[in-house]
């Protein structure tokens, strides 16, 4: 053999030396490896010095000297090497103390087994320590650290000194409330482990009559016995004719539960949310009394989807929902910013991983394609009750992408999905329901703003006034209450008064942040539905502002559609046009941003003075769509005919009382409602404006009569005409008018 294969000789037994010392030893130090490791080392220094390769021969020997002394000081030197002497760290939370020729292949591996799939650290003797005399100090470490001790009470169980030990032990940390105690009565009667009848008693004085065990020792063994036998555990013999799964089940269940350990992180200030969790969990079935649930109703599955406008919080209150409940399921999945995560590349195979992955809770789990996510998802969880929680899903197209149909999920099972869409649920094969989430109330609202801007629950009288304004402004909007009084906390009250303007106009930056994404999903036609409404059609009926649409080809009853399931509007009983007050201040500022400086030169003018200022300067351009004044009473205020000649795409125009002088036609081709309310008397007549394209005349609370010239022009042109308001009128006797509809 050469040099060079002796050396590599060497190497090959430093590094085996190596590997075998970073495994958990059992016993000491082979002493044949190392009379091994030392004979080839020494024999390749030889083999080198020979060849005078002297460079060679030094670094070999104080490889082969420092690997020795490593090898011999790990294994056989200092005391905190000694396996009898291990510390856990608080690395375990629930100990197990069995009787293992009873039930350590059984039910223990089972129960085992099933909890540290649920991620759940358990510590069982014969995976972490050595079996002989030196377990005791190591095992009493392990209990203490625990957090919940869980014996397994077995007919053989009190035959066993460990087993006592252990238990003795685990009571005793009870007695301090640094531990739980769930006791397991397996195949025994609880009344024999009290008072050491029956066959359970003669195996515990076989024991100590054979064992040589002290009366002392004895003693504190029988108290031990009879304080478990007296406390509230789960028996065997109860669980559906003594089968292992429902035991399991309920074992885990509680320890989830006492643990909290999947908990999602909520905000520490949850105000008015009591009702609402209530109300959920009736939707989904669960019994829930003094705030805690207590178990599902029916093995059917079953989904709530909770909507309403962004910044509502719909989130926080899903994540108290599934924080109260996760502990009644075998499998539970959290996926956040679904509508997102599902837009990037490879999105949709990695919500599928995720989901997989949380729910057998072994990690991060990967797959090729999404195709066999999927796959994996119905044929592993068909079985399984299951407690999944989507947060902002897109639609109803991503929910079933994601999740499946929902019927493939084992019996019991729920999901939870938070959505801007009302029509999330739209494709679902299993019992939904939906949840919409309102305004919080006033009072809620003034607290939850005073937690964020004094850092106290009440608002003193100085404060009431102007907080009660900004609550207001903010339309109780949860995350604007946030926002805003987390910004004015400590702030001297000029910074109110001007945040309380600012607000009139604009919502808070947060919000508006989350407003302007769902607002980009609109297409154009959708997005300028939604801006007509938020400028000027709060109140009005859908089904008239639906005519001017549609003649205008913006598609309205899809478009309405598209904003009643996001949340951006609403419409009443009486079919009335709705939005929430930070969407409407949301939808002004998108038109005011379209030309700060200029407001002639914007969309939509609704504010009063804005509009006058165009008319009165003549300052009308292209690209107004719809002005409108209003007066707080009659008023003297007239407009010439040329201040609205550059309007020529003007296609809503509110006049209130104003009036309009000369005789020149102007060209409004484009003008499709015309709200003119009181109608000034010296104006009665349709003169000024050409009709052809007329949908919606309102002359409501106008002196109008049968004499009233402006009939002949209607008669004679205005052949789309839809909707006449003549309201108020009072002089009214007859209308006549042609129209082809």
């Amino acid at each position: 053999m050469n040099s060079a294969w002796k050396l590599a000789l060497l190497f090959a037994a430093l590094s085996c030396a190596f590997q075998i010392r970073s495994l958990p030893l059992a016993a000491p130090i082979d002493v044949a490896a190392v009379v091994f490791l030392f004979t080839v080392g020494a024999a390749v220094i030889v083999d080198l010095a020979k060849k005078r390769r002297r460079n060679a021969v030094g670094v070999a020997s104080q490889f082969l000297i420092s690997a020795l002394g490593f090898v011999l000081r790990e294994s056989c030197g200092s005391p905190a090497s000694s396996p009898a002497s291990v510390t856990f760290s608080g690395s375990y939370e629930v100990f197990l103390s069995f009787r293992g020729p009873d039930t350590r292949k059984g039910f223990t591996d089972y129960l085992y087994t099933s909890l540290t799939e649920k991620g759940i650290r358990v510590f069982r003797d014969n995976e972490e320590l050595p079996v002989g005399e030196e377990i005791k100090p190591a095992l009493t470490e392990a209990i203490k650290q625990s957090k919940i001790a869980i014996p397994i009470i077995s007919k053989d169980y009190a035959s066993s000194k460990s087993c006592l030990m252990e238990l003795q032990q685990m009571l005793a940390c009870r007695e301090n409330d640094e531990q739980m105690i769930i006791p397991i009565f397996y195949h025994v009667d609880i009344s024999d482990v009290k008072h050491l009848t029956g066959s359970f008693g003669e195996s515990f004085y076989e024991l100590v009559k054979n064992g040589g065990v002290g009366r002392e020792r004895i003693n504190a063994w029988k108290k031990a016995l009879r304080d478990i036998g007296g406390m509230k555990g789960l028996n065997l013999a109860e669980m559906n004719d003594g089968h292992h799964g429902k035991l399991t089940q309920l074992v885990v269940s509680d320890v989830l539960r006492r643990l909290k350990k999947p908990d999602l992180v909520v905000t520490d200030y949850l105000v008015g949310i009591d009702h609402h969790v209530k109300e959920i969990m009736s939707k989904l079935d669960v019994v829930f009394r003094d705030g805690q649930a207590v178990k599902t109703i029916g093995d059917e599955g079953c989904v709530v989807g909770i909507c309403g406008i962004p910044g509502i919080g719909k989130t926080t209150l899903a994540k108290v929902v599934y924080n109260r409940l996760y502990h009644l399921f075998d499998g539970c999945a959290y996926l956040e910013n679904v509508r997102e995560m599902y837009a990037q590349v490879e999105g949709l195979k990695t919500l599928r991983s995720n989901l997989v992955s949380q729910l057998i809770n072994r990690g991060s789990l990967k797959f090729r394609t999404s195709d066999e996510a999927m796959h994996f998802i119905k044929h592993r969880f068909s079985h399984t009750k299951v407690l999944i929680f989507l947060d902002d899903v897109g639609d109803s197209e991503q929910l079933t992408q994601i999740a499946g149909d929902l019927t493939g999920y084992g019996p019991g099972s729920r999901i939870i999905v938070t959505s801007r869409k009302q029509d999330v649920l739209m494709k679902v094969k299993v019992t939904a329901q939906k949840y919409e989430v309102e305004a919080m109330e006033e009072g809620h609202a003034l607290e939850l703003f005073g937690k964020h801007a004094f850092g106290k629950d009440f608002v003193g009288k100085v404060d009431h006034g102007l907080s009660s304004a900004i609550i207001s402004a903010t339309g109780r909007l949860p995350l604007a209450l946030e926002a805003v009084g987390s910004c004015l906390f400590l702030k001297p009250n000029e910074v109110w008064d001007d945040t309380l303007e600012k607000l009139k106009d604009a919502p808070p930056g947060e919000v508006e942040k989350v407003l302007s994404m769902c607002y980009e999903d609109l297409d154009e036609t959708q997005k300028k539905i939604f801006l007509d409404i938020a400028c000027f059609l709060i109140g009005k009926d859908k089904r008239i502002a639906i005519y001017m649409w549609d003649d205008c080809k913006f598609f309205p009853l899809e478009g309405i559609e598209a904003l009643l399931v996001r949340s951006l509007v609403k419409v009443g009983e009486n079919n009335e046009l709705w939005m929430h007050e930070q969407l409407r201040n949301f939808g002004r500022d998108k038109v005011r941003k379209e030309n700060p400086e200029e407001p002639c030169r914007r969309s939509r003018l609704w504010k009063h003075e804005e509009a006058l200022d165009t008319l009165n300067g003549r300052k009308g351009t292209k690209e107004v769509q719809a002005l409108g004044l209003r007066f707080d009473r009659e008023t003297d205020v007239s407009f010439t005919c040329e201040a609205f000649y550059p309007l020529r795409n003007l296609r809503f125009l509110k006049l209130d009382c104003a009036n309009i002088e000369g005789n020149i036609q102007n060209p409004l081709s484009n003008l499709r409602w015309l709200d003119w309310q009181i109608c000034p008397q010296k104006t009665l007549g349709l003169p000024f404006f050409k009709v052809e394209n007329l949908i919606i005349l309102d002359l409501s609370w106008s002196r109008v009569n049968q004499g009233w010239s402006g009939w002949e022009l209607i008669g004679e042109n205005a052949k789309k005409l839809k909707v006449l308001n003549l309201t108020g009128g009072g002089t009214l006797v007859m209308i006549l008018y042609q129209s082809e509809y």
